[in-house]
């Protein structure tokens, strides 16, 4: 058995961790954001997971050398920055839920690009829009986060928040793989558009600007 110790702290650990998911998973707002963004996160790495394989290789849809892969992934790291820059001011013209639905759903239908197109140049163009929209709905979660759980369960919240969403990644890298084995690599692409578009109108459809609103009331309040 355990020193008492250890069992106390581990009791008191496990406490802490049911508390934060009843917040999370009773909470109007934050539980379709974390669900939204745990489906997208399992279907995004189920297509990048096997994106490579599109990409590079001559027998390959876009026929890219090794070397010039990573090139191309230099687009989504400045659009990642560049969204970073410009979150704030997209936000406050245009509405924090609003942008956040727009933004996701834009850079899902960017993914199409990908397979429809597979060029070098084409996919970096790409890649730095999807990593700028990216970049600038994650700033909205995360301020929303901070603003709309309490201070004392922000950690328990997040550490929930990210065990589900970190959590699908392999799920969805694992059924990219298979997808594309069983049937193609087009497959496993639309697919993982079609579960990301499903998770950004569950979205839309769940949270309206006025529960922010509300929610953003009871915590000041």
């Amino acid at each position: 058995a355990p020193p008492a110790g250890t069992a106390s702290a581990l009791r008191i650990g496990l406490a802490q961790v049911r508390e934060g998911l009843e917040f999370l998973v009773h909470h109007r707002v934050m539980r379709p954001l974390v669900i939204t963004s745990s489906v997208l996160n399992m279907a995004s790495t189920g297509f990048f997971a096997v994106f490579v394989l599109w990409a590079v290789g001559p027998t390959s849809a876009a026929g890219l050398t090794e070397a010039q892969f990573p090139l191309i992934m230099v687009g989504f790291a400045a659009g990642a920055v560049l969204g970073s820059v410009l979150a704030e001011r997209v936000q406050n013209r245009f509405g924090e839920i609003p942008t956040m639905v727009v933004t996701l759903t834009v850079n899902v239908l960017l993914m199409l690009l990908l397979v429809a197109f597979p060029n070098g140049w084409v996919f970096a163009g790409t890649l730095l829009m999807i990593g700028l929209l990216n970049t600038i709905g994650n700033v909205i979660s995360m301020s929303l986060r901070q603003r709309l759980v309490p201070r004392h369960l922000l950690g328990r919240v997040g550490g929930a928040g990210r065990t589900l969403a970190y959590g699908l990644m392999p799920v969805g890298a694992v059924l990219g793989g298979l997808v594309a084995e069983r049937w193609n690599l087009q497959t496993t692409f639309i697919g993982a558009v079609v579960v990301s578009l499903a998770a950004c109108a569950y979205l839309a459809i769940t949270v309206r600007p006025s529960m922010v609103a509300e929610a953003d009331a009871e915590v000041s309040g």
